[in-house]
């Protein structure tokens, strides 16, 4: 099971039909405080989790790094749109640390999306 996070609707809405049409079975959170409500009822169902990291509330990064606690096995996928550069390439940093291997850079295409999943 894929968990998608992403504070905008269309973008989330539109993540999980692509995934869904590919056979994947999605769960959505608006936030990472949703995010982690969600996977701590599903937690052995959820093993990747999709996530954008500029969100209200629970930004990506912080969201991360309590899924990361509570399972360190699951699989984290980072996406973004705008930010500072340095902003950025601290987050990319400690989301390498973090164990985060891909991070998609937004508008990003289904394509990309299905790739990421398939070399986790």
């Amino acid at each position: 099971m894929i968990l998608v996070v992403d504070d905008e609707d269309g973008i989330r809405d539109v993540i999980a039909e692509t995934l869904r049409e590919q056979g994947y079975r999605v769960l959505t959170a608006a936030d990472g405080v949703e995010a982690i409500a969600l996977h701590s009822q599903h937690r052995h169902d959820i093993k990747v989790v999709l996530t954008d990291l500029m969100m209200p509330s629970m930004d990506g990064l912080t969201m991360t790094r309590i899924l990361k606690r509570l399972d360190p096995a699951i699989k984290i996928i980072a996406s973004t749109g705008m930010g500072s550069v340095r902003g950025l390439q601290d987050k990319t940093t400690e989301l390498s640390e973090l164990g985060v291997k891909i991070m998609l850079a937004k508008p990003y295409r289904a394509l990309e999306i299905l790739t990421a999943l398939t070399t986790l």
